[in-house]
């Protein structure tokens, strides 16, 4: 595959970019497109992720089981960011209860 033919699979587009909704994906062949209030839900929740990863990440030591624990923590902040990100994007607004309930 051309670089070209990657960019019209919209395989360069950003993750909060409507035009990612113009072509399927082997996982979810279809998108359904943002509100602004969504795309803004959506990076907090990635650089709320990424911060996570990122402190566990200075954790890691030559100590095989302080450093297998901060892996773990990586991994399942990785998952975490995943779930909560194909949650926001697979329900629409209207469907999303109220905090607390």
């Amino acid at each position: 595959m051309s670089h070209d033919d990657g960019e019209k699979k919209g395989l360069q587009y950003s993750s909060t970019d409507d035009a990612r909704t113009e072509v399927g994906n082997v996982v979810r062949h279809q998108y359904r497109k943002l509100s602004a209030a969504e795309q803004e839900t959506m990076t907090r929740i990635k650089d709320l992720g990424a911060a996570l990863i990122s402190e566990a990440e200075t954790r890691r030591t030559n100590r095989p089981e302080v450093a297998r624990e901060a892996s773990l923590a990586i991994t399942k902040a990785e998952e975490a960011v995943m779930r909560a990100v194909k949650g926001l994007t697979k329900c629409p607004p209207r469907t999303f209860l109220p905090r607390g309930r």
